[in-house]
C-alpha cells in the first residue's frame, strides 16, 4: 500500500512528529502505532488521504465529540481545550492534511462524515455556502421525483447575492442570482431550504428565458404541478417567462 513519503503523528497537545519513511521501516511504524493506541489511547488511525497521500494519526476522538455536523473555530477550541487562535491554526493544518473540509472561512466538517453525507446534508452545505439561498431548478425537481434527470454530485441553487460556482471535493454547487422580488416560493424541509415544485420549475424557465439555463423538458412530469400555485407565482414574473411556460405546456394557452 502506497502511503506517501512521510508519517504524520499528531497528539492532542498540538505536537506533530514527522517521520520520513526512508528513515524507518514499515514494521517499526506499525509497532509504534499499536503502542500509541494501546498505551495512551490518545491517537487513532484516522484516514488514508487520497489527496495528499499521507497516513494521519490525529486527535480525532475529541473532534468527533462535536455534536454539530458543521462547526467552526470556537467549537474546535472548546472540544480540544485550546485557544481560539490555536484552533484557527489547527483547522488550517487539518484542512491541508485532508482531515477537515472547509465549507467557508469559519465552517468545517469532518472528512469522515463528509464521505457519508446524505443528499439532504449536501443540500444543507449549499444553503450554508451562500446565505440566503435555496435549492431549486433540476436539483429540486429531482428531489420531488418530478424529473427523470439524475444529477451526480451537482446542486443548483437560487440566491439574491451573486451567481457563482463552488466545488467542495467531488461536489459542485451552482448559484444563480435573481432579484429580491423573485426570491420566494421555498420552504424548510429536513433543515434544508428548498423550492416548492412549482417554484423550481418557474425558476428554471425564468432563467432559460434569458439564456441562462437549460431544462430537460422531456424529462419533466407535467401533471405533477399545482396549476393554482403556478398561476399565483407567475403573476410576479415577466411575460417572456409566462410565454415559455405556455410554449412547453405547463400552463394553458389562454
Amino acid at each position: 500500500m502506497h502511503i506517501g513519503r512521510e508519517i504524520i503523528i499528531s497528539s492532542y497537545y498540538q505536537i506533530d512528529l514527522i517521520l520520513p519513511l526512508h528513515l524507518i521501516t514499515y514494521s517499526f511504524v506499525i509497532l509504534q502505532i499499536y503502542e500509541i493506541l494501546l498505551d495512551f489511547c490518545l491517537y487513532q488511525v484516522y484516514y488514508i488521504n487520497n489527496y495528499v497521500k499521507k497516513v494521519c494519526l490525529v486527535k480525532i476522538l475529541k473532534l468527533n465529540a462535536i455534536k454539530k455536523t458543521f462547526f467552526g473555530f470556537q467549537d474546535i477550541s472548546n472540544a480540544l481545550g485550546i485557544t481560539y487562535a490555536s484552533a484557527q491554526v489547527t483547522a488550517h493544518r487539518y484542512v491541508q492534511n485532508g482531515m477537515l473540509i472547509r465549507i467557508k472561512p469559519n465552517i468545517f466538517v469532518l472528512a469522515e462524515k463528509w464521505n457519508n453525507f446524505s443528499s439532504e446534508e449536501k443540500y444543507q452545505t449549499a444553503n450554508l455556502l451562500q446565505v440566503p439561498s435555496y435549492v431549486s431548478l433540476t436539483t429540486a425537481l429531482e428531489y420531488y421525483e418530478i424529473t427523470t434527470q439524475i444529477q451526480r454530485n451537482y446542486i443548483e441553487c437560487i440566491s439574491i447575492r451573486r451567481t457563482f460556482s463552488k466545488k467542495i471535493r467531488e461536489l459542485s454547487i451552482r448559484f444563480s442570482k435573481v432579484s429580491e422580488k423573485l426570491y420566494f416560493g421555498f420552504e424548510k424541509r429536513n433543515n434544508v431550504y428548498i423550492a416548492l415544485p412549482e417554484k423550481a420549475l418557474i425558476d428554471a424557465l425564468y432563467l432559460a428565458s434569458f439564456g441562462r439555463y437549460s431544462l430537460d423538458i422531456a424529462a419533466v412530469s407535467k401533471n405533477r404541478f399545482d396549476q393554482k400555485i403556478l398561476s399565483r407565482m407567475l403573476e410576479t414574473y415577466p411575460l417572456r417567462t409566462k410565454n415559455l411556460m405556455r410554449k412547453y405546456g405547463f400552463i394553458s394557452p389562454s
